[in-house]
């Protein structure tokens, strides 16, 4: 039997700002992801908001959340 998470991400996840809106992003949650795509039960530990949007999320990725006062956020402009 596997205890969950085989998979756990310690890092921020970030809100992405595009086109007017955010979306989630940052390498720790890509990489619990692609963890999860491939079978694994995945978790991350990470700081944010208490707003942070976690429907991105799969019901199979779990969230350890330190409330912070702000996000991680970025913006990505392309010419």
């Amino acid at each position: 039997m596997s205890l969950c998470p085989d998979y756990l991400v310690i890092g921020h996840i970030t809100r992405d700002l595009y086109n007017g809106g955010h979306k989630f992003g940052g390498t720790s949650t890509f990489s619990a992801l692609t963890a999860h795509s491939m079978g694994y039960c995945a978790g991350i530990v990470t700081s944010a908001t208490k707003e942070i949007d976690r429907s991105h999320l799969p019901a199979g990725i779990s969230l350890a959340l330190r409330p912070s006062e702000a996000s991680t956020t970025f913006e990505n402009l392309y010419s």
